[in-house]
């Protein structure tokens, strides 16, 4: 009754208010309390909402066999392994693999893909020891896996950049799907252990008369003659293509009837020399990434003796070079071929090296 009072005063007074002088404001009232009514309604229906699926939908089922095809009816394992976790570029990538078949069924056929995720590699070539194993496209096909049966096999894989400042760190999976007898199929998806890349570092060590632009650089009589000082410049130069190399040593030693002269460049790092030995050794610290300053020049006197006539000088012998690279935990090392008088990098004097006579010597 108190509920009906107020409304009706309520009522009243917006009546007297607004509509006796706006009739369209009644309008909008009632507007108003239509659309509350229908939300409230709408609201109300979805609250209590239950759907009811009609029986011609036929949703599909799983067979128990499906179900079970991981645990014991179809079951495979792999097992990979590295030969080798650190590698240079131009190496292959060796696995030995162990593939099981666990489960109740014959595996029909096994399908193996080495996939490298980030794609900065790819798979030039794919390999095997086994020769029952079919590989196509990169893909080693495994046929007619009995149950409970092991298959071993070793892989080689070659590869190469896909871009030039990739990552030093190769990471790659192994998918594998096998199908059975009856058509029942499982895949499994391992993460195999990354393999490091060592440093590509570059060395040449060559001698020169005239360099490759054409500038004399020596003195002295080419070919060379006997008891007559021929100078030669030995340059030296360094590529780093990877990340920082520490430590690198380059050593020569000095071949009979050479000797080192006074004149030298150095772009990095210090050099020394043992006459003792005849040794000359190269020393930089660190070799950054990338850098194009690692040049050291030395200057070079070879004076011919009598019974090197009609010869091609041996200059330099014992030519190697070491360095450390942190990252792959390795130390790289090369040994080079001897330099003579033939000069074989001087495209001028290339071939100029058989030592003549001279008539002063004798």
């Amino acid at each position: 009754m108190i509920m009906n009072n107020k409304l009706f005063k309520f009522w009243k007074r917006r009546r007297d208010r607004f509509y006796r002088r706006h009739k369209w404001q009644i309008v909008l009232d009632f507007s108003l309390i239509i659309i509350i009514i229908i939300l409230i309604a709408i609201f109300i229906r979805l609250v209590s909402f239950k759907p009811i699926l009609n029986n011609f939908v036929k949703w599909p089922t799983l067979s128990s066999t499906t179900l079970a095809i991981d645990d014991q009816i179809l079951s495979f394992d792999i097992i990979v392994s590295l030969d080798e976790k650190t590698i240079a570029v131009n190496e292959n990538i060796s696995w030995k693999i162990q593939f099981k078949n666990n489960g109740e069924k014959n595996i029909n056929q096994a399908y193996l893909d080495f996939i490298f995720p980030d794609h900065t590699f790819l798979i030039d070539e794919l390999s095997s020891d086994n020769k029952d194993l079919l590989i196509k496209n990169n893909q080693i096909i495994i046929n007619n896996v009995q149950a409970g049966k092991t298959i071993d096999f070793n892989v080689e894989l070659k590869w190469h950049k896909n871009q030039i400042h990739a990552s030093r760190s190769i990471k790659s999976n192994l998918k594998a799907s096998v199908i059975s007898d009856d058509g029942h199929k499982l895949e499994k998806m391992l993460v195999l252990e990354e393999v490091k890349i060592i440093a590509d570092l570059k060395l040449k060590a060559e001698l020169f008369y005239h360099s490759l632009q054409g500038d004399q650089l020596g003195i002295g009589p080419i070919p060379p003659e006997v008891g007559i000082a021929t100078k030669y410049w030995l340059i030296i130069k360094v590529d780093n293509l990877d990340n920082q190399i520490n430590n690198f040593i380059f050593s020569t030693q000095l071949a009979e009837n050479v000797e080192l002269s006074d004149d030298y460049s150095l772009l990095a790092g210090k050099f020394s020399y043992d006459k003792d030995r005849r040794l000359l050794i190269w020393k930089i610290d660190q070799l950054g990434f990338e850098e194009n300053d690692y040049v050291a020049n030395f200057a070079l006197y070879l004076t011919p003796t009598k019974n090197q006539l009609g010869k091609n000088v041996e200059i330099l012998k014992n030519i190697n070079y070491y360095a450390d690279d942190p990252w792959s935990g390795t130390t790289i090392s090369a040994h080079l071929n001897n330099l003579d008088s033939s000069l074989p990098a001087d495209k001028i004097n290339k071939g100029q090296g058989i030592v003549i006579s001279n008539e002063n010597a004798y």
